[in-house]
C-alpha cells in the first residue's frame, strides 16, 4: 500500500477507535476491528478505481493482476499511470468512510 494512503488510513483508524469508544478494548480486539475497517476502505477504493478506469485499461489491469497477483506496489504503480489522481481518489474514499463512520457513531451516542 502506498505510504501516503497508509498514513491516512492509520489516522482514520485512530480517530475511529476514539469515536467508537473501543479504545478500552484489548489491543487484539482493536486490531481485528482495524483490519476490518482497512478491508472495507480498500474495497471502496478498488470499486471507485475500477469505475473510473476506461474499459481497455480494465482489461489491461486484469491481465496485469493475473501475472502479478501479490505485488501491491506494482499494482499501485500501474494504476497511478492510468489514473494520475489515484492518491486523491484514495483520500476521498478514506474521508468518506471516516465521515460515515463518525456520523454512525454520533447517532449511536445520541441514543444512549
Amino acid at each position: 500500500m502506498n505510504q501516503k494512503i497508509k498514513k491516512m488510513a492509520d489516522a482514520v483508524n485512530q480517530g475511529l477507535i476514539q469515536a467508537l469508544g473501543i479504545n478500552n478494548l484489548p489491543e487484539e480486539e482493536q486490531a481485528k476491528f482495524l483490519a476490518e475497517i482497512s478491508r472495507v476502505v480498500y474495497q471502496n477504493i478498488t470499486i471507485r478505481v475500477i469505475n473510473e478506469l476506461k474499459n481497455e485499461d480494465k482489461d489491461e489491469f486484469d491481465a496485469f493482476l493475473e501475472k502479478n497477483p501479490d505485488n501491491q506496489e506494482a499494482a499501485y504503480n500501474f494504476l497511478k499511470t492510468k489514473l494520475p489522481n489515484l492518491d486523491e481518489i484514495a483520500a476521498e474514499e478514506v474521508e468518506k468512510f471516516q465521515k460515515e463512520s463518525m456520523d454512525f457513531a454520533n447517532a449511536i451516542n445520541e441514543k444512549q
